[in-house]
């Protein structure tokens, strides 16, 4: 525990309020090594050892967004009267924060030389100056009056971490989001979760060896970068809704503690993505042979995809010009089916390779019957023929 900063002492008063920051142990070198009296350090007196190597803070100390602030109020009445209705109120304020840590019920006797102790904490969420007031009323029997008196105490919160950057890339149906982290604290930090709370409409694939085993990750150091890469897929059903042309991806929450287990929680605000405009139609290849043998049958599968918001009835045709020296067996021109929007469907192809070397799938249109369009697509996959 440390004593915070405060105001003067008011020592009219029959009570007395100290305040102090419940925190952890500091490292403490009782033996110092030197081998010249010049060498020598001045002599600094802990507030009280635990042990060899463990000391009570000296100070209030530093205190990260994220973290909680727990303090100890203390009331002790030095008089030798009592005091009656003792009412203690506790705010934190800062520039987006106004909160009442405690506010009674009154104590109804505090006798001479006796004492009443609380305890308040708060979640800091925001960094900057903080102020924590701390008001006492009572009515002193000594004076037969109703006194109170109020002490502030200022300290600042600074931010533990910075979000270097988030990208976001696309990949079909994926989005990747990279995250970049730094430890912006002067000691390390042990990272016990970083994961995206995905919107719902989106799934999660998280590729981060972080996230497979958090116990054996070492120690983030003092400005150490670290890098997360997480993948997202939409769910079935309707797409995300979009919010003047962005879609919310999700937050991501980081949970972490420093070397004396120290906890700290952060949540981010939710990351926007503006999709790229996709083509009412697509088709892909689910699944392409690498190498086959030339005049050998071989099956390719495709997927077309209805990205529309309406069902739409799709047929596909091959141009046989653009798809030679790839030979397909059956018609040029074969019905799909019906495709609900944002919906897909799996198609074969039974094909077979007329000449040697790398060749190209390509010549494959897609046909709207009822709305009467007509959708190309360039080459789709390559394979090599041996």
């Amino acid at each position: 525990m440390a004593r915070a900063p405060g105001a003067v002492l008011r020592t009219d008063h029959s009570v007395t309020l100290k305040v102090m920051r419940l925190r952890k142990p500091e490292i403490f070198f009782p033996f110092q090594p030197y081998s010249e009296p010049s060498d020598l350090i001045p002599e600094v007196t802990p507030c009280k050892e635990l042990s060899n190597v463990l000391t009570l803070p000296k100070d209030f100390g530093s205190i990260f967004v994220g973290e909680t602030l727990s303090s100890y109020l203390s009331l002790y009445n030095h008089s030798s009267t009592g005091v009656k209705n003792v009412h203690v109120k506790v705010q934190l304020t800062a520039a987006q924060l106004s909160t009442t840590l405690l506010d009674g019920p009154a104590i109804p006797q505090l006798g001479p030389r006796s004492s009443k102790g609380f305890v308040v904490e708060q979640s800091l969420s925001e960094s900057g100056d903080h102020t924590l007031v701390c008001t006492v009323q009572y009515y002193d029997e000594g004076v037969s009056e109703v006194r109170s008196f109020r002490k502030v105490f200022r300290f600042p919160v600074s931010n533990p971490l910075h979000i270097k950057g988030v990208r976001i890339y696309t990949l079909k149906d994926h989005i990747f989001v990279l995250l970049e982290l730094q430890n912006l604290m002067t000691v390390p930090m042990f990272l016990d979760t970083v994961t995206l709370d995905p919107s719902p409409g989106y799934g999660l694939l998280d590729h981060s060896p972080h996230s497979e085993d958090p116990a054996g990750e070492p120690a983030m150091d003092a400005s150490e970068i670290r890098r997360f890469l997480f993948d997202l897929v939409p769910k079935s059903g309707a797409p995300p809704p979009l919010v003047n042309g962005k879609t919310g991806l999700g937050k991501i929450e980081i949970r972490w503690k420093t070397h004396f287990g120290q906890a700290g929680h952060l949540v981010t605000n939710t990351i926007e993505h503006r999709p790229s405009d996709k083509a009412e139609v697509e088709l892909s290849v689910s699944n392409l042979p690498d190498i086959v043998a030339v005049d050998s049958p071989f099956c390719a599968t495709l997927s077309v995809r209805n990205n529309s918001s309406r069902e739409m009835d799709l047929a596909l045709h091959l141009c046989v010009d653009k798809l030679y020296p790839l030979l397909v067996t059956g018609p040029l021109k074969r019905p799909i089916g019906v495709v609900p929007p944002q919906s897909s469907l799996a198609l074969s192809l039974n094909l077979a390779a007329a000449s040697l070397g790398l060749i190209n799938l390509a010549g494959l249109e897609v046909r709207d019957t009822r709305g009467e369009k007509t959708y190309t697509f360039g080459t789709l996959g390559s394979l090599f023929v041996e």
